[in-house]
């Protein structure tokens, strides 16, 4: 969302930040590189993103490599900042250097019986300090490095105002439940609700389902036609702009799951940008996050889901009072000015103990 642009083409920047991936404007790269470089280029820093495999590393002051595995090129581009005098952070925003997180790995390929978590901890480890999404992930990580941070995830300014130009629900839309998948592997958290909404389906006929995004749908839905909608995937831009659309936002998470566990607040601040309540999973990072009753409900269990939804789709004046809630907290607590200030201080804090 905050555009695509890497920084200076050549020469030496104070900060560069480094990923497996190419810089997508969206998820995981757009979160931790595109905006904390747009951030602190606001604060007067020069400041560069890259792929790990396609750039060499540019920074004078410090090289954060974002959830990179250890490997020849990880260890070069190591080799360099600590050559060049520069401090080395690792970012890292899902449990892939904990064997809790060997199955997820395991779902994008990678040699049978092998640990692929491995050398995620070895590159972590390399590091001087470790900057964690969530303080699940900091709890879990500092077992392996003594220098551990949280840093949560934010929006851009642009998304934030398109949030705000975005058309409010029309008083006689029929009610709408939404679930967002931005990444593989919620099939299992969606299965959580799934018999709480086709019993909401079943006995309310002008209710809705936006699933979005990559899910599996359950055939025990295609029952209710059109009134069950499923968007594929498409481009970040295109795929927020759905959010507009629905009343009240899912969130279910596996609570017996570490790696659900460790998952950041994101779906709760994009939906709550837009005006939307969450009804969530109380997972440790969404129990933080969600003032339960005053900007989003928590739900452990079908009772409560259940509750929790016939309590909102009844009550739109609740709705629009918690999603009213959930954008002043989105705006006060993870927008750009925000985000800007807690990275300067940790680009201060990390360059200080490493001098």
């Amino acid at each position: 969302m905050s555009g695509l642009g890497t920084g200076p083409r050549n020469g030496a920047v104070d900060i560069h930040f480094l990923s497996i991936k190419p810089m997508l404007g969206h998820g995981t790269t757009e979160l931790r590189c595109v905006q904390p470089a747009a951030y602190l280029r606001a604060a007067g820093w020069t400041v560069a993103t890259g792929c790990l495999w396609q750039d060499m590393p540019r920074a004078r002051r410090l090289l954060v490599l974002h959830r990179v595995p250890d490997g020849p090129v990880t260890r070069r581009a190591i080799g360099l900042a600590r050559a060049a005098g520069c401090a080395v952070a690792y970012d890292v925003d899902d449990l892939v250097f904990d064997p809790d997180g060997q199955a997820h790995l395991a779902g994008f390929g990678g040699p049978s019986g092998a640990d692929l978590t491995a050398p995620y901890r070895t590159a972590l480890r390399a590091a001087d300090t470790v900057i964690c999404a969530t303080d699940f992930l900091r709890d879990r990580a500092i077992a392996l490095h003594g220098d551990c941070v949280v840093m949560r995830n934010g929006l851009s300014q642009e998304f934030l105002d398109r949030a705000a130009a975005a058309p409010a629900r029309a008083a006689d839309a029929p009610p709408t439940l939404g679930y967002f998948s931005g990444s593989a592997h919620h099939d299992a958290d969606f299965a959580l609700i799934l018999p709480v909404l086709l019993q909401l389906l079943s006995a309310r006929p002008t209710l809705h389902l936006l699933i979005a995004g990559k899910l599996h749908v359950p055939e025990a839905l295609a029952g209710f036609g059109a009134r069950v909608r499923h968007q594929p995937f498409l481009p970040y831009r295109d795929f927020i702009g759905l959010i507009a659309g629905i009343d009240v936002n899912l969130i279910p998470l596996e609570l017996d799951s570490p790696f659900a566990q460790a998952r950041s607040e994101l779906k709760y601040i994009e939906a709550g940008a837009f005006g939307v309540p969450s009804v969530a999973s109380p997972t440790a990072t969404q129990r933080r996050a969600i003032a339960h009753g005053r900007t989003g409900l928590l739900a452990d269990g079908p009772g409560d889901w259940e509750a929790a939804l016939t309590a909102l789709l009844d009550a739109p004046g609740r709705r629009r009072a918690l999603g009213a809630a959930a954008r002043a907290d989105v705006l006060e607590n993870y927008g750009p000015a925000r985000r800007q200030a807690e990275w300067q201080a940790l680009v201060a804090a990390v360059l200080e103990r490493h001098a």
